[in-house]
């Protein structure tokens, strides 16, 4: 099983393919939370609050130092 680091990594290659522009696995992280913020617009549920602060987690572990 993929750690979250090479899940994040392998989006980031896919994404950074179809946009023909780099996007780091710290983007995906922000992107996904963005997608959330999205969904919870139209209607705020529990689990949306939850990926979102595990979205920022994973984020704040892929920040480029």
């Amino acid at each position: 099983m993929a750690n979250q680091k090479d899940s994040f990594d392998k989006i980031a290659d896919y994404w950074s393919a179809y946009l023909e522009h780099r996007v780091s696995p710290h983007d995906v992280a922000m992107m996904m939370i963005l997608l959330k913020v999205g969904r919870i617009q139209d209607k705020a549920t529990h689990d949306t609050l939850v990926d979102i602060a595990g979205y920022a987690a994973i984020g704040s572990t892929l920040h480029p130092e």
